[in-house]
């Protein structure tokens, strides 16, 4: 039954107005901040998720871009909605031959392997733009059926304002 259910849509651009597929959108409860919906836009930069009425908040994120966070309250059912973000790209990408780093990551529940979940890699970087430290996106991907995934994330002396502490997240599918 999806009554009092709406479409809401994201469309994730850089600054140019050019598509960013990819992008991690993860959308949580407003009061609580609980995880509702996550997944990456398509090769047009978008992605849409079925919710009902509420308040809701938004991180996305992007390999080369500021994370950016936002709310919105969904008011009206029926009505598809659709929200625009535009990504900054930042200059803490590593300069092409960084050493990278691969590291593995190896998710399971109740010592059970978890397919096809989601893992970030994040660096905290200083911004001129933005107070305090701001996480960057380095590396993403998905658990196989062994609850396993490898990210190759740059070394920390790669970048010349990250503080080199990364923040590893892991979002489980059947939470979504």
């Amino acid at each position: 039954d999806n009554t009092g259910s709406v479409v809401v849509r994201f469309e994730v651009l850089t600054l140019a107005s050019i598509p960013i597929p990819g992008a991690t959108v993860v959308v949580s409860d407003a009061g609580t901040g609980q995880i509702l919906r996550w997944g990456t836009t398509d090769i047009r930069g978008r992605i849409e998720f079925l919710q009902v009425v509420g308040s809701y908040d938004v991180t996305i994120s992007a390999l080369g871009y500021q994370n950016t966070v936002g709310n919105y309250d969904l008011v009206d059912s029926g009505t598809p909605i659709t929200f625009g973000y535009e990504l900054t790209a930042v200059p803490t990408t590593p300069p092409p031959g960084a050493s990278l780093c691969a590291v593995e990551v190896d998710v399971r529940q109740s010592a059970t392997p978890v397919p096809g979940a989601l893992v970030t890699a994040e660096v905290e970087v200083t911004s001129a733009t933005a107070t305090g430290v701001q996480l960057q996106l380095v590396a993403q991907g998905m658990t196989n059926d062994a609850g396993r995934v490898v990210l190759n994330v740059p070394r920390s002396a790669s970048y010349t304002n990250g503080t080199g502490i990364y923040r590893f997240r892991v979002r489980n599918p059947f939470t979504n």
